[in-house]
């Protein structure tokens, strides 16, 4: 266990910086000699030598395969119209603020919708002037 500790406290070795050229290619590459080489060797023995526990047996990364999982349990729920968990809606849930008193947030909610009132009628305002300077253009132009 005292050597454990200690592997862990020295910091990694250097490592050769990689060659761009099989720089995100997704999955280590040998030469294509040496891949060559080793399947026709491979092929030459009759050892079994295939592994179980490889995931890419199948011929199907396992990045596709939950993308695609994903893909058609999303097309399950369009179909079936169900999901496997409850949809709550937002409108639906309990207040966090519910220790409000009455009186003060009726006042408070008062005060707000006279200024978004306000706000409006400005808006409005602003818009009919607008509509006049407009049509006061057209009416010189031509």
């Amino acid at each position: 266990m005292i050597n454990n500790s200690k592997r862990m406290a020295w910091p990694a070795p250097f490592r050769e910086p990689v060659n761009p050229y099989y720089v995100n290619t997704g999955y280590a590459m040998a030469p294509a000699t040496s891949a060559n080489d080793s399947e026709q060797q491979s092929m030459s023995s009759d050892a079994d030598t295939t592994s179980l526990t490889d995931s890419s047996l199948d011929g199907v990364p396992p990045y596709r395969y939950r993308k695609q999982h994903r893909r058609e349990m999303h097309e399950s729920a369009k179909a079936n119209g169900r999901v496997p968990l409850p949809h709550i809606p937002r409108t639906n849930r309990i207040p966090k603020d519910i220790h409000v008193e009455p009186e003060r947030f009726a006042a408070e909610l008062i005060s707000r919708l006279e200024g978004v009132l306000r706000e409006r009628e400005a808006q409005e305002k602003l818009e009919e002037r607008l509509k006049r300077v407009r049509l006061e253009e057209k009416g010189t132009c031509v």
